[in-house]
């Protein structure tokens, strides 16, 4: 698939959503395209379904993207755990999960 079919499809995911606790968007900034998604959610729902949708198409048809997807859920099974971020890792066409050593454990790295 080419990339601008790729984008389109990118697109065809991220456009319409509408979420109060989601915000997933597209930029193009010096001729780079730029997935973001930003959230405070309660608890998983189809925000985390569409997530894990879009990083499977990014992963799958634009191989060469990479990125760090940091997540937090107090309701995560260990590991990581409650008092840790996963870490997922987009890179080569391939999403790993990653051991975070930057603000795990979150007490006491980033909270009291």
């Amino acid at each position: 698939m080419g990339m601008q079919r790729s984008m389109d499809k990118l697109r065809d995911l991220v456009e319409g959503v509408a979420w109060h606790d989601a915000v997933f968007e597209i930029n193009n900034l010096n001729g780079q395209y730029f997935f973001r998604a930003d959230g405070m959610v309660n608890r998983r729902r189809a925000e985390g379904k569409h997530l894990d949708d879009i990083l499977t198409m990014i992963a799958h048809e634009l191989p060469g993207s990479w990125g760090l997807v940091y997540e937090r859920d107090d309701e995560m099974p260990d590991p990581p755990g409650v008092n840790a971020f996963r870490v997922r890792k987009v890179a080569r066409g391939m999403i790993s999960e990653e051991v975070d050593t930057f603000l795990s454990p979150c007490n006491p790295v980033i909270e009291d």
